[in-house]
């Protein structure tokens, strides 16, 4: 397995600010398409899993500094 961080942008639905407010999750998972869908299933329930959209992946657990 390796370690992904995978950025996911929020659906307008849930969003107070569209296109500004994401989810980060740190996964392991085989391959950058199982990390997507891992960080997916953590972001919310699995009926709405699809309507959050990948924006960035990246290899290793990244620490955001802002």
């Amino acid at each position: 397995m390796k370690k992904f961080t995978v950025i996911l942008l929020y659906p307008d639905y849930l969003s107070e600010n569209f296109g500004h407010d994401v989810y980060t999750a740190h996964v392991d998972a085989a391959g950058p398409g199982m990390a997507i869908r891992r960080a997916q299933e953590m972001a919310t329930t699995k009926e709405f899993v699809k309507d959050f959209h990948p924006i960035a992946i990246f290899h290793g657990h990244q620490e955001n500094f802002l």
